[in-house]
């Protein structure tokens, strides 16, 4: 059969990963999707996300609309095949019952905790439902974040009659607020993307059971039902994280990130959440380097670019992002690859360098940079249905190198470009990276200078591998070998300086 050139292009752009193709990007297209929010702006990042996976239809409810037509405006040129529109205000159409006659396959609730007990009473009046649609709630109270897929009444039922019971009195009142709430919504909508295309192809382990995080000590938890709720009361009562932070002024805070600098190397699947989440938080200076062009094959998972900028220089289609989510952050892009001719001349202009590549020798290369310039490098990978983040900070931990002395082969397939991944899942690491840098610029936190994290997307699994300074590392070891940059022949010359997705 003869493909047309839309469908073609349409095949192109829902492309995720081979194991999920035809009948499954089918089922992800036919997908409906109720959303539920108070505002725009606190669901917009999960809208990006599934909008860019190829969700067919997403009817969203919020308390205030604001923003909204610019939004519906941006994911219509993200995707113009999804259907996005503002659902009914009468509280009715949240029952399972109307929402399953209406082919709807899955409903999100997006809350603060602050505001968790009010929006489940207009999330759901009534408890007594003939039939139940998978609901994904998602909760996020400055830094830290909850996350649940319920598959049956009686399990969200709990929910309803005892929800988290956080003394939100406790902590929350830090001015670093702002920056949390900020991250941990984006963090939290990239797994809710993930949750919902899992559920949709039924696929791998959904997070049936409660998934807490903390960014601040970037600790993943994951508890039964029956023990969660005293638990995380417990943990979060007795955080030294939130409750010891520096008491500065939400002001000092602000000049802070709109005084700094930060350079993405690579504009893809794992630079797009990094400019989205930093440019909202107002950093002031966010540098792109890429050398690549926009192609529709991109648009699954890397939200900075836009059907109507196909063809267009990746950094000049972030900047146009950046500018229109945030026109006060300055951008600065850089057209070309990053190589040993300009590595340390630009690297040493930033304050925080984000390794968003897609092969090894610009890895090493970024590594090496920032070890002679002394800035901090944060880093991320991202293949198919797993990622890892580390966070490298010159002369006080340990290296890339420390953890992966030899740079491995890189066959072909083994990119992101060839392999697949799973849209949201560069999208949940870029995010964490974006955590990783406002808590280097602001000095809060604790960072990943000596772990690494691994994540399962399909099992939904969150592993954290401890990692020390080798004293026989070649380049920050007590004998080094290696006093200047290095340059390797890139055997993937295709992918050089590409993003790592």
């Amino acid at each position: 059969m003869i493909l047309s050139k839309d469908q073609i292009n349409r095949y192109l752009r829902n492309i995720i990963i081979p194991e999920i193709s035809g009948s499954g990007q089918k089922k992800i297209t036919q997908s409906k999707i109720y959303l539920y929010a108070s505002t725009v702006q606190e669901a917009s990042s999960l809208i990006y996300y599934l909008a860019a996976s190829g969700i067919g239809y997403i009817s969203c409810y919020f308390k205030d609309s604001l923003g909204y037509e610019k939004l519906f405006k941006n994911i219509q040129d993200l995707n113009s095949d999804v259907v996005i529109e503002l659902a009914n205000n009468e509280l009715s159409i949240v029952y399972s019952d109307s929402l399953f006659n209406e082919g709807f396959v899955i409903r999100i609730l997006i809350s603060k905790y602050v505001e968790l007990q009010d929006n489940l009473i207009s999330f759901s009046c009534s408890h007594n439902h003939s039939k139940f649609i998978p609901t994904i709630v998602s909760i996020n109270n400055g830094w830290n974040g909850f996350l649940q897929t319920f598959s049956n009444q009686e399990d969200f039922n709990e929910l309803l009659i005892k929800p988290l019971p956080i003394d939100s009195n406790s902590f929350g009142n830090n001015v670093q607020e702002k920056e949390g709430n900020v991250l941990s919504n984006c963090v939290l909508s990239a797994l809710t993307s993930v949750e919902c295309i899992k559920l949709s192809l039924n696929l791998g382990k959904v997070l049936d059971k409660p998934l807490y995080f903390n960014l601040l000590s970037m600790k993943f938890y994951k508890w039964d039902n029956k023990v969660f709720y005293l638990a995380i009361t417990d943990f979060l009562k007795n955080s030294s994280y939130e409750n010891n932070l520096p008491k500065n002024s939400e002001n000092y805070n602000d000049k802070k990130l709109s005084n700094s600098k930060v350079l993405i190397v690579g504009t893809g699947g794992l630079g797009s959440p990094v400019a989205y989440a930093l440019s909202s938080l107002g950093v002031g200076t966010i540098g792109v380097i890429d050398y690549d062009s926009v192609e529709i094959s991109n648009l699954n998972r890397q939200i900075l670019h836009a059907t109507s900028r196909i063809g267009m220089p990746k950094v000049e289609s972030a900047e146009a992002f950046i500018s229109d989510l945030n026109p006060d952050v300055k951008v600065v892009t850089y057209n070309t690859s990053i190589n040993i001719q300009n590595a340390l001349d630009i690297t040493s202009d930033y304050d925080v360098i984000i390794d968003a590549v897609d092969n090894f020798p610009t890895r090493y290369l970024l590594n090496d940079s920032c070890f002679f310039a002394n800035k901090p490098l944060v880093d991320a990978a991202v293949v198919r249905f797993h990622g890892l983040i580390m966070t490298i900070l010159p002369n006080k931990g340990p290296c890339y190198r420390c953890a992966f002395p030899l740079m491995p082969n890189q066959k072909p397939g083994t990119s992101c470009s060839e392999a697949g991944v799973l849209g949201p899942v560069p999208g949940f690491m870029g995010f964490l990276q974006a955590s990783e840098v406002v808590k280097l610029l602001l000095d809060i936190g604790d960072t990943l200078s000596n772990r690494i994290i691994y994540y399962d997307a399909l099992d939904s699994d969150f592993d954290t591998i401890s990692m020390n300074k080798s004293t026989n590392c070649n380049l920050c070891g007590a004998e080094p070998t290696i006093t200047e940059l290095v340059d390797y022949n890139n055997s993937c010359e295709s992918t050089n300086n590409k993003e790592m997705n």
